[in-house]
């Protein structure tokens, strides 16, 4: 057990819910980037400059998709990311570098507000992936932020094709941003879909829907 109560997990099953970093031949670093600019909206990100050191965290309870998403895009853009158990209750994927911190940290609106269509899209599925959320029973998806005119522009990118969002609330220092319905999760499905798999797995519950 290391600090903080981390513990590494083992190869075989880092391994094995990983994809080959060698396997890229249909994946663009734009897409991986974008991708984990929009998760990292809720990853750590610190840094000692007289010190040099700079570290990026993400943090979840599914390792399945902190591997699949999260190590496989890191090792494709040329990173070496660590996985750990922390606190026994959830894996934790760590990075030493300067240049992915600064890549992460760049203002957020701006990559988003002056991305590609593509690049867009790519941005709002790995914050979806990190800050979204499905009712367990009712026919709605909620995007969270602590930045709302983040997620105004998060919505900008979903009205633009055909997603009609909800009014973003409130509640103490964090904004939502709901989608209603089931048509509505249905073209949510087909734009931007779920990644993370439990969250995709209670889509399928409510929408029978292939995702991009």
């Amino acid at each position: 057990m290391g600090a903080g109560g981390d513990r590494k997990v083992t190869p075989g099953i880092l391994r094995a819910a990983t994809i080959k970093a060698a396997d890229i031949g249909s994946c663009r670093v734009s897409e991986d980037l974008y991708y984990l600019i929009g998760a990292s909206c809720d990853a750590y990100m610190g840094c000692r400059r007289s010190k040099g050191e700079y570290v990026v965290e993400f943090y979840q309870k599914n390792l399945s998709w902190l591997c699949k998403e999260v190590v496989s895009r890191l090792q494709r853009l040329g990173f070496r990311p660590r996985c750990r158990v922390f606190r026994g209750r959830y894996y934790r994927v760590v990075v030493y570098s300067k240049k992915l911190y600064q890549l992460l940290s760049q203002d957020k609106l701006t990559l988003l507000e002056k991305g590609s269509e593509t690049e867009k899209l790519w941005f709002v599925r790995g914050m979806v992936d990190a800050e979204g959320s499905v009712h367990t029973s009712l026919h709605r998806i909620t995007i969270w932020q602590n930045d709302v005119k983040l997620l105004e522009a998060v919505r900008r990118v979903l009205e633009n094709h055909g997603l009609k969002c909800g009014k973003i609330t409130r509640s103490r220092n964090v904004y939502a941003l709901p989608i209603y319905g089931r048509g509505r999760m249905a073209q949510f499905m087909k734009h931007i879909g779920f990644r993370h798999p439990e969250k995709r797995r209670m889509m399928r519950r409510k929408v029978v829907l292939a995702q991009p």
